[in-house]
């Protein structure tokens, strides 16, 4: 789906001999261009030579005498210029496609970052709440285990055992 200020793009197929398939990528790879750009600045020029022709026929019935081969020229390094321009506006076009894309995955990936970020902050508060409560738990076991009992009394077999089941209970939930 193109944007509203995106030019399309058609692809287009030509059969062309072997000889001349061949003098086209060299003369493509001699300008060091990309053999999709090479071939559509070389059809812009073809195609600027056309029209140059067509327009020098209408100068010449007209009868206005003009620098045929300048303008020619002209015309052609006009038209291989315009094609090469398109096609590299065609490309940055995608390229910003692309990058807006991948702008978009970015941002989301950040906005579940920042989720995954609150709720680990949330799960550490409660731990947090947790551990203080067995350390208040666990000062009131050794505060009972420090405690002497009364002397009529034996409370340390009672006390150890309250102990060991405060410390059983703790590492079951673990």
């Amino acid at each position: 789906m193109n944007k509203p200020n995106s030019t399309p793009s058609e692809t287009i197929e030509i059969s062309l001999d072997p000889q001349t398939k061949s003098e086209l990528d060299e003369y493509v790879g001699a300008k060091n261009w990309s053999l999709s750009e090479g071939y559509r600045i070389v059809l812009g020029a073809g195609l600027g030579y056309l029209r140059s022709n067509e327009l020098f026929e209408t100068v010449q019935e007209i009868g206005i005498p003009q620098d045929q081969p300048s303008i020619v020229a002209r015309l052609v390094r006009a038209e291989s210029s315009l094609a090469s321009m398109r096609f590299r506006m065609f490309e940055l076009q995608k390229a910003n496609h692309d990058w807006e894309n991948s702008l978009g995955a970015i941002h989301n990936q950040n906005m579940g970052f920042r989720s995954i970020v609150k709720r680990q902050k949330q799960e550490i508060w409660e731990l947090n709440q947790k551990m203080k409560e067995m350390e208040q738990q666990l000062a009131d076991i050794e505060q009972l285990t420090v405690c002497s009992p009364r002397p009529d009394t034996d409370l340390t077999g009672a006390q150890d055992n309250q102990a060991t089941k405060w410390w059983h209970r703790i590492f079951k939930r673990t």
